[in-house]
């Protein structure tokens, strides 16, 4: 009874595991097919297992011999299937399609149906195995068969691995050595003693390890459509073009998604974008995939070049008539973009680009309009090109500068905080500002090149302050949308932190709604492990953008910053300052320290004291100063106060 009991185990684990395999999302990928195909042999030989068994001690004496013959027949053959397809599974993660040449296939078709054709003529051969006429098992002489051709699978996968270690990352390798273990040892248990029969029981443990490690896709996907994230879109182009030697990219942009949210409520929200995904791009498959790169924001990806022209077309069908959801008519305006590979652009990064691009000039094209790449570069085209070479020569010129605005404490007048301000000047283009370049840099991708300057430059700045002994709390840096989201912020930022010396809580991160834009799930996750690993977190221009307060409650940080059009209704009757009152009263009922920006006169400063605002930012103190600028401003101050 003992293998019944291994059976039952490796059941309950495939079943466990084909449920986490459907819970999350998936990607579309060849891989996953493999792996699925896989878990379902896996299942079936279990089951298999376990009515071979109870035919053996129950009924074996009155069934026939032909059908016992069967049975075993259907067993083995599933078992047969399991080491080429964990093999195959296996190449196709690591390689990402790039090996699926007749070789490799002839290599793992020809064993495999070679021991097929032996299983299947057992019942005449007894090659494999044998039924005495009173229903008694016994093993043939090619049963060693299995185990050769388990270790030749084995070998297979660890030579591809080795001979293709540029292919994959540290943590397949590490996943592979995890479980192929469980895999070799039952082998070599049952070499030893027949009766062990625990190969099924491995093989369900690496399914669980593969789906619990390197099988995890969620970091791809994005939480409130469904569709791929932004790096979910990369990996699978990445996939795509190793497949497709040319594709097409279709951008779509709906400016009015923001006012839908906002009528329809989170929840509502999130079953209609599920419902007009699918209705835009239907189910991924093989040859196309779709990804929301922003709020409104989506791609899809399609090989070839013959279906644009249905695609469109279906577009504007749906988006010509209100969309109804839930008994409401909504209103739904697109614009389009279709982009060739390799024709307009061999680099999927600059699809990415092309998106942001759309999203910020949607405005220069009427609703429902078609575009082609050319139509969306040629808006302001030249000076679009002169400032992304105006970044290149940032970077290798020293162009990028960071300007320091103090921040003064509103009940002792002593500065405790900066603001990092980034600026580039440039040889032909002089001082650019950064609601200039900062856009350009997100669509070209040299923004996580200049947040990763600014962070190092940053805490160069206050181990120069510690080293001269200047006190300062700590200082503000400004995060990009796309800093906000990107995968491992909180390591990276420890990374650089440890490096220079400086503590966490002395580095306060500010971000804008925009961010929640791209992926509020990630945008979550990200400032969680923020704060957790004691990096302060501050919400910067507050006033303008964050409309929804129960959005805004879900995101972990510690300061406030209000907006200078919220700070100017202060001088007005006195009538209009109970909605800022209300915040300030809100926000120090939850610890959360406040922060006036753009304070320009005595008055303002007076008022905003008044109402119990913390901190202080703006000219009436000290406009932005360079680094040495800085250092003698807070020299000056602290002269005084001694």
């Amino acid at each position: 009874m003992g293998n019944a009991y291994s059976d039952i185990a490796s059941l309950c684990i495939s079943v466990l595991t084909l449920y986490i395999f459907y819970s999350r999302g998936r990607i579309s990928a060849r891989q996953t097919r493999v792996f699925q195909i896989l878990l379902y042999a896996t299942l079936g030989a279990s089951l298999l297992s376990l009515f071979r068994l109870a035919v053996y001690y129950t009924a074996s004496e009155t069934v026939p011999t032909a059908v016992m013959y069967l049975v075993n027949i259907v067993y083995f053959s599933a078992l047969n299937c399991l080491p080429p397809l964990l093999t195959w599974f296996i190449i196709n993660t690591a390689a990402q399609g790039q090996h699926n040449t007749m070789l490799i296939r002839g290599m793992f078709s020809i064993p495999w149906t070679l021991l097929f054709c032996a299983i299947a003529s057992s019942p005449w051969t007894g090659f494999m195995f044998s039924l005495s006429g009173d229903g008694v098992y016994r093993t043939g002489p090619g049963y060693p068969l299995f185990y050769a051709m388990a270790l030749f699978y084995i070998a297979f996968v660890l030579y591809f691995l080795v001979v293709n270690k540029h292919l994959f990352d540290i943590q397949i390798r590490k996943s592979v050595l995890l479980f192929l273990p469980f895999s070799l040892v039952p082998a070599f248990l049952h070499i030893a003693d027949q009766t062990m029969r625990l190969q099924i029981l491995g093989m369900a443990f690496s399914e669980l390890i593969i789906i619990m490690t390197f099988l995890d896709t969620s970091p791809l996907l994005d939480g409130e459509s469904g569709l791929l994230n932004r790096e979910g879109f990369i990996s699978q182009s990445a996939l795509f073009t190793n497949r497709h030697s040319s594709f097409t990219a279709l951008l779509v942009y709906i400016d009015t998604i923001d006012f839908i949210r906002q009528g329809l409520g989170t929840e509502e929200f999130s079953k209609f974008q599920t419902e007009l995904c699918y209705a835009m791009f239907g189910f991924p498959g093989e040859n196309r995939f779709a990804a929301r790169i922003g709020t409104g924001s989506y791609i899809q990806v399609q090989s070839g070049r013959n279906n644009t022209a249905a695609l469109t077309e279906k577009l504007h069908a749906l988006f010509a008539s209100p969309w109804k959801t839930r008994g409401a008519e909504l209103r739904l305006s697109a614009r389009f973009c279709i982009i060739r590979y390799p024709e307009d652009t061999g680099d999927t990064n600059a699809i990415i680009g092309c998106m942001y691009r759309l999203s910020r000039r949607w405005q220069h094209f009427p609703a429902q309009t078609v575009l082609s790449f050319s139509d969306l570069m040629e808006t302001n085209h030249g000076r679009y090109l002169d400032i992304q070479q105006a970044l290149r020569r940032g970077f290798l010129n020293n162009g990028f500068e960071l300007y320091f605005q103090p921040i003064v404490s509103a009940n002792s007048g002593k500065t405790v905080s900066a603001e990092a301000l980034i600026r580039l000047r440039d040889s032909a283009l002089g001082w650019i500002s950064p609601a200039e370049f900062i856009p350009a840099a997100e669509e070209s991708g040299s923004i996580h090149r200049i947040g990763d300057w600014v962070i190092e430059t940053a805490c160069l700045f206050l181990a120069r302050l510690d080293s001269e002994q200047i006190p300062l709390q700590d200082l503000e840096i400004n995060l990009s949308s796309l800093q906000c989201i990107q995968s491992k912020l909180a390591p990276k930022l420890r990374t650089i932190t440890e490096q220079y010396g400086i503590a966490p809580a002395r580095l306060c991160l500010e971000i804008t709604e925009t961010a929640s834009g791209y992926s509020r799930s990630r945008l979550r996750k990200n400032m969680e492990e923020l704060a957790a690993a004691g990096y302060p977190v501050a919400i910067d221009d507050f006033g303008t953008g964050f409309a929804n307060l129960s959005n805004l409650l879900t995101i972990s940080f510690s300061r406030i910053k209000f907006d200078k059009s919220l700070i100017d209704t202060l001088t007005d009757a006195s009538t209009k300052n109970l909605g800022l009152e209300y915040l300030v009263h809100l926000f120090k009922s939850i610890g959360t320290t406040m922060i006036a920006e753009g304070v320009e006169t005595e008055e303002e400063v007076s008022r905003v004291r008044a109402i119990g605002i913390d901190l202080i930012q703006g000219y009436y103190y000290s406009r932005p100063l360079a680094p040495a600028d800085f250092i003698a401003y807070m020299r000056a101050e602290n002269a005084v106060c001694m």
